[in-house]
């Protein structure tokens, strides 16, 4: 009995014989040419179709941006308050700027002290300190720990106050042993139809002048005193402002401090716009102003009276010394504390969207001679 092997029981297929060519000779299949000539239509068709709907995509945006045709909500939810202010801090062409504690090192001293009653100083200064204890602006309490120095003490107890009414940005008012005190700046004393008086005017012009605010305390609707507090300008202040402005960025100071004063601090800076005597809404009210012009507004503060301003600017800057407000309302924080950084920010910024816009020439650069590559443009027929 005959064994069956391997190769009988699995015979090899046989194929049609393929033709024979001469060496040299390269044979391509008949539907070839055909099929590469669709390919070539389909991927030049395809090219020109990505680029034409990309740009056309790109300029409805665009002027979608530009005319405002769409609302702010409709940013990506996925965009956090520090990209969003790195992607404007490229455009930023206007900084606003609050005076104390932004401009000025934010710790203020009393340098003099003008009485225009007959009263003790020790007296006065107990009524001031007892109408201010409770607030948190830094020139107040500047005046309660010279009244606590006066008195020796390192937790005195003031009188009791009743009726205590703080007008924001402008001052205080109250009843204290059956007096009634209000300590503030001009307007507040314009608005409580308080006169100044011919002797305090000259005192109040001096303080100004001296780059001082003068704060003015009344006493039974009688101007009683005039204090002069000190609050000298930030170490680089004047020259981050130069900076400013050898890169076409404007400085305006907004404050809530008097004319005088401001007009002092900002010669002594070298900010030429300001806004004096404002209001937490004043601020804001410029900020729009600015925008409807066209600048892109970036706001430094570090109070509670400049949060509405940080939020309604597109970048709001605080100063990491500042309320805690102040800093929840901002989308970046200064560590330092240091105006300096202020420069840091946008040069960050702006070196940030040219290592982008870099990569996207590059990856222009690169699809514009890949996709021809692709579509077969440097084949051979």
């Amino acid at each position: 009995m005959r064994k069956d092997t391997i190769r009988d029981l699995c015979p090899r297929p046989r194929y049609p014989s393929m033709p024979k060519y001469p060496k040299g000779v390269v044979v391509q299949d008949e539907e070839g040419p055909q099929v590469s000539s669709l390919s070539r239509s389909a991927s030049d068709s395809v090219f020109q179709q990505v680029i034409a709907f990309s740009f056309l995509t790109w300029l409805g945006w665009f002027i979608a941006g530009k005319s405002h045709a769409y609302p702010k909500s409709w940013i990506p939810s996925s965009m956090d308050s520090f990209e969003l202010a790195l992607q404007f801090g490229i455009s930023v062409n206007c900084i606003v700027f609050d005076k104390t504690g932004t401009l000025t090192v934010w710790n203020p001293v009393v340098i003099s002290t003008r009485l225009l009653k007959t009263m003790a100083v020790m007296e006065f200064y107990e009524l001031v300190a007892a109408a201010e204890v409770n607030s948190e602006h830094p020139l107040v309490k500047a005046l309660v720990e010279y009244a606590s120095k006066l008195r020796d003490e390192d937790n005195p107890i003031w009188p009791e106050v009743r009726d205590f009414i703080s007008v924001t940005g402008h001052g205080v008012k109250a009843i204290i042993r059956g007096r009634a005190i209000a300590v503030g700046n001009r307007s507040m004393m314009r608005e409580e139809g308080i006169p100044i008086g011919i002797e305090a005017e000259p005192i109040l012009t001096e303080a100004e002048e001296s780059a001082r605010t003068g704060i003015l305390v009344s006493i039974d609707r009688e101007i009683t005193g005039v204090v002069a507090v000190s609050d000298p300008l930030k170490p680089g202040a004047v020259e981050v402002i130069s900076i400013l402005k050898s890169i076409n960025v404007k400085s305006i100071m907004v404050t809530g401090d008097n004319w005088g004063t401001a007009k002092a601090i900002a010669e002594e800076v070298g900010i030429e716009n300001i806004v004096a005597e404002a209001k937490p809404e004043h601020k804001v009210e410029k900020i729009k102003d600015l925008q409807a012009s066209g600048d892109t507004v970036a706001m430094v503060g570090d109070g509670i009276n400049d949060s509405p301003a940080l939020v309604a600017a597109e970048v709001g800057i605080a100063i990491r010394a500042g309320t805690d407000i102040a800093i929840e309302a901002a989308d970046i924080v200064l560590m330092k504390s240091n105006l300096e950084d202020v420069i840091t920010a946008i040069d960050l910024s702006r070196k940030t969207f040219s290592r982008i816009r870099l990569n996207y020439l590059w990856a222009l650069g690169y699809n514009l001679m890949g996709i021809p590559i692709a579509a077969g443009c440097c084949s051979h027929p």
